[in-house]
This record gives structure tokens, sequence and C-alpha cells, in this order.
């Protein structure tokens, strides 16, 4: 079937795409960047809540007397929302999941797409509640009006069972293991940049403490003495022992010093028996034959 001209000029406007070239990425519809939209402000208004968080507001209000208006920046809402939150992860672990769901949609703002988000978000769960449990277990609180501090009721329930069975020390480093594995799942590639960067800069700490030794080559020599009798463009005398610079009689007698003379050509050795008296030389044929 012949091509009229339209299909002609569709072909040259569009050209055909190359095999391996990457797909175009797709765009977001309309209703993924309404929840996006709705997703970012609610974060932003619990980071708010979190940020302005007063112990004296209503209606947790653990510290009197409370305050006739509440002076978390998001009100009543936002005051109960953080007390919550702290109540349940503590301050620490609290602000490791804000520090890194913030990343995330700032990442996501970026156009960078991260694999495995639900993965990602239970490691960062886990991070946020071992360290809570750590600093719980290492620094125990002493108010009995708060007894959730500072790793929140998580933190409390995990560090008392674990004690019971561990002890402080075993607890810590059960936390430390636990809060590696959630910082791996959380970041993976973060974890091993943080440690190639702490190996680069141990290197950089132990290269500038040790002293820095002078090359005489590139000082023209300079840094080292000359020996006697050594003038520019000769050869210096071969250096001799520390033993033998120090005590003179040790010194090597001078024909061990000297260089051997090159051996003569060994010459053709002549046979002591010339050749044909023991093997007879051949007959020639009788005539005639």
């Amino acid at each position: 079937m012949a091509k009229t001209p339209a299909d002609t000029k569709k072909d040259k406007k569009t050209p055909p795409a190359a095999p391996d070239a990457p797909a175009p990425p797709a765009k977001p519809t309309l209703a993924t960047s309404l929840v996006w939209a709705m997703a970012g402000t609610l974060w932003v208004l619990v980071v708010a809540a979190a940020v302005s968080h007063d112990p004296k507001d209503a209606p947790n209000c653990v510290d009197l007397p409370p305050n006739a208006h509440p002076n978390n920046w998001i009100g009543i809402v936002g005051a109960w929302i953080s007390s919550e939150l702290i109540l349940m992860f503590g301050a620490f672990g609290l602000s490791i999941m804000l520090l890194g769901g913030s990343a995330y949609l700032i990442l996501r703002a970026c156009g960078k797409k991260l694999d495995h988000p639900l993965v990602r978000g239970g490691g960062l769960l886990v991070l946020a509640v071992s360290v809570g449990t750590a600093l719980h277990a290492a620094y125990p609180s002493k108010d009995l009006g708060h007894p959730e501090k500072p790793g929140g009721m998580l933190g409390f329930f995990l560090s008392a069972q674990l004690q019971s069975q561990f002890n402080l020390t075993g607890t810590l480093i059960v936390m430390a293991l636990t809060a590696f594995v959630g910082a791996l799942l959380a970041t993976e590639e973060g974890v091993f940049a943080l440690a190639g960067w702490l190996k680069r800069a141990a290197i950089k700490a132990v290269a500038a403490a040790m002293p820095e030794k002078k090359d005489p080559a590139q000082d023209g020599g300079a840094g080292e003495p000359q020996p006697d009798g050594a003038k520019a463009g000769q050869e210096p005398a071969p250096k001799e022992p520390a033993a033998q610079a120090k005590q003179p009689w040790l010194r090597w007698p001078a024909f061990m010093m000297k260089d051997p003379a090159p051996a003569a050509p060994a010459e053709p050795k002549t046979p002591l028996i010339p050749a044909g008296i023991l093997v007879p030389p051949p007959t020639p044929p009788p005539a005639g034959t």
C-alpha cells in the first residue's frame, strides 16, 4: 500500500526511537500528585507539632501548672500528637523517625525514587526503637512521674525485659547490633558510605600525625652532606660500613677491595693422540671390481 503525503510527514516528524534507549519516566497522575501533596502537608504538621512540644500543654500535660492556652504551633491537636509520639518513642527515637521521613520526602520531591520504601520505613522504625531502648538502659529515668524517659514506653518495656536476661552490658550490645541492622535497612548505601568516610578520615589523621620524611632527590641533595673529595659531576666514594668507620683497624685489605681482573679467554686444547692412530683409515676396494 502506497504511503500518502500525510504519512510521509508523520514519519519525518517522529523519527524512530533507538532500541536500547531507556523509556521516558511516566508522568504522575493527578490523583498521585494530590496524595503526595496531602502526605507532605500532614508530615509538615507533625514535624511542627513535635518541634514546638511543650509538656505543660493540655490535654496530656505532664508538668504543672498547665498552660491556659497551648503553646504548640499546631494548637491543641499538635499538643496531643506530639505528647503521644514522645510518650511512645521518646524524644530521641521520634527525632530519628522525623529526620528519616523528612529526608525521604525531600528526595522524592527532587525526583529521586527510592526502592523498597516499606523496608526502609521498617528499618527506620527499628533504628529509632533500638536507640531509645539503649538510652533508657544506659540512663534510666529517676523521675517516678516520667518512667518512660528517655526512650519512651517502648524503650522502657524492652529495656526492662532485656536487662532481666542479659544485664546492662548484654542489652547495650544487642541494641547496638539491632541499630546497625535498622540503619542498614533504612539507608543501605549510606552505612557503607559513612564507613568509607570514617576510614578515609582515620587514614588522613594518621598521616598528619606521622612526621613527614624529606626525599634528598627532591631537595637537590641539599639535605644530605656530601662526602669528602666529592665534586659536582663526580660520583661520591663508596661508603664504608659503620663498624669500619668507627674502628679503622677493621678496614679491609686493599687487594680485597679491588675488582678482580677479567679472566683470559681459554685456548683450545690439542688432543694428546692424533686422529687416525686408534681408528685405521678405510681400505680402498680392490682393483677390477
